[in-house]
């Protein structure tokens, strides 16, 4: 029985268990991908993947004859983003995705449809502090819009937590 436990601790302190990294962001991005503002849940798949879902929201004020009139737009957004580590906690992101524009709330004519329903493509490149096992969350990105024939340079900056 002591042979067994002496091998028991001699495998645990031969072999240590690597320290777990965490996985999750949760974060809010001011302007960015969801356009004015969102909210977002993110999951490492591998030291490089991310996959990213959220949703973005504008507000709007006009006026008219008939008074004014307020609108809001939601924009659910899917990203897929590759990380290249730079040093320590800190990465070079690259991604892309798309959002989903679902009013009639839109960026110009163009973007209109009888569904009201687009999609647009959105890119990302930008600066990313993650610390592997967890905390503070930041980013900050330059983003692209495109919807042929036109392409909106864009920005986003993104803080939360890293679980």
């Amino acid at each position: 029985m002591k042979t067994f436990i002496l091998v028991l601790l001699a495998c645990t302190f031969a072999f240590p268990q690597e320290k777990e990294t965490a996985n999750n962001n949760i974060y809010l991005e001011l302007l960015g991908n969801g356009i004015l503002s969102s909210i977002n849940y993110e999951h490492t798949y591998s030291n490089n993947f991310t996959m990213r879902i959220g949703v973005g929201w504008v507000f709007s004020n006009s006026e008219s004859n008939s008074g004014g009139h307020h609108s809001t737009a939601f924009f659910p957004l899917a990203m897929v983003n590759y990380l290249i580590d730079i040093y320590g906690n800190n990465y070079l992101e690259i991604g892309g995705g798309f959002l989903i524009a679902t009013s009639e709330l839109t960026f110009s004519d163009s973007f209109n449809n009888p569904n009201n329903i687009t999609f647009v493509p959105t890119f990302a490149l930008g600066y990313r502090y993650s610390p592997k096992d967890g905390g503070f969350f930041f980013s900050l990105a330059f983003d692209l819009f495109t919807y042929p024939p036109q392409v909106m340079p864009w920005g986003g900056l993104g803080l939360g937590y890293k679980f």
